[in-house]
This record gives C-alpha cells, sequence and structure tokens, in this order.
C-alpha cells in the first residue's frame, strides 16, 4: 500500500492528536456513520500514516458507530 501511495507507518510527525480524534475525522470524511467498515484502502492508509493499526481503525469505528 506503501509503495502505491507512497508513506511510512507513523509518518506524520509534530502534532500528533489523538487515535480518537483520527479516527473521527477519517468517518467524518469518509461518511461511514453507521456502516461497518470494509476495506477501504484509502481510509486504511490515511490510518497507517498516522500510526493507528488496522486492528485499532476498526475497534475505533466499532466503537465511535454505536
Amino acid at each position: 500500500m506503501f509503495t502505491a501511495f507512497s508513506g511510512d507507518f507513523g509518518m506524520i510527525k509534530g502534532y500528533k492528536p489523538s487515535t480518537y480524534h483520527v479516527i473521527s475525522q477519517l468517518i467524518d470524511e469518509y461518511n461511514l456513520y453507521g456502516k461497518v467498515l470494509k476495506t477501504n484502502v484509502k481510509v486504511l492508509h490515511k490510518a497507517l500514516l498516522n500510526g493507528i493499526t488496522p486492528k485499532q481503525l476498526l475497534q475505533g469505528v466499532k466503537l465511535l458507530n454505536e
């Protein structure tokens, strides 16, 4: 994925928002309200750039959509 879209795991430095904040922004940006997160490469790529693992992303989306 990083080869296709560039970047590294956790490469976004400087101001580091919380995992909660990043996941809630991704939910807003990709309109994931009330949806089960399927394989969405763009969402996964942005999460990985922020140092969020796929497991954390799935758990966060599930919790915030309850």
